[in-house]
């Protein structure tokens, strides 16, 4: 048994280190249920065992070491766990379908061509959403909080390069950008609220400088 190996154990920055906390039922998700709830679960995943540098096996990442029986079993030993994280974070029907693969990497993969839908359809189902919402007498907290989820979730989705250098010229059009976006939302948001706020939405849309989102909530 090689000295390298036993670092392997040993070493928190191994993506073969386990934790001696984690064990199957050291990771709570809510249970993925279909396409409707697909996104949110797998941004869990992510974050979850990207915390714990797991996240390589989900995505092929890293690869079982044939040469080394030490790390080979260490490598499987986490393959395992994170087999039995997936059964116990999924619907029992969809359990059902991934509980006898070998690799945590083919269930993500089944998983994502089984549920993921497209970006445009997800796009245009947000983009929807985000038109569509009205308050309705529930609480404005509650309100602003779903439509900050759905701008949260539509920006995700967009892909944009990133700027690498800021010069003079490009930091005006940066700043209309966003700003743009911004008044986008607000818009959005006062549309949504109920006609009980009409006089405060009034205020807001003749403001010579419009509010944020999270001013215009202060103000109503």
């Amino acid at each position: 048994m090689s000295s390298n190996s036993n670092n392997q154990t040993f070493d928190p920055t191994s993506h073969l280190y386990v934790h001696p906390s984690d064990g199957p039922g050291s990771v709570v998700f809510d249970k993925l249920q279909g396409s409707s709830n697909y996104r949110a679960w797998i941004r869990d995943m992510e974050l979850s065992l990207g915390a714990k540098r797991k996240l390589g096996f989900l995505i092929g990442g890293v690869k079982r070491d044939e040469s080394d029986p030490v790390k080979k079993s260490q490598w499987d030993s986490c393959n395992d766990m994170i087999i039995s994280w997936n059964c116990r974070s999924v619907s029992n029907s969809i359990k059902k379908s991934i509980m006898f693969m070998g690799y945590s990497h083919q269930i993500w993969k089944h998983l994502e061509q089984r549920f993921a839908v497209t970006n445009a359809a997800r796009k245009y189902s947000l983009n929807k959403q985000i038109y569509e919402t009205r308050q309705n007498g529930r609480a404005i907290a509650g309100f602003c909080t779903y439509m900050r989820v759905l701008w949260e979730e539509l920006e995700s989705l967009a892909i944009i390069p990133p700027l690498t250098k800021m010069s003079i010229e490009l930091s005006p059009y940066v700043h209309a950008l966003y700003k743009q976006k911004e008044e986008h939302k607000l818009f959005q948001f006062l549309s949504g609220i109920d006609d009980t706020y009409s006089m405060q939405r009034s205020h807001m849309q003749h403001q010579a400088i419009l509010p944020s989102v999270e001013e215009a909530y202060n103000m109503i």
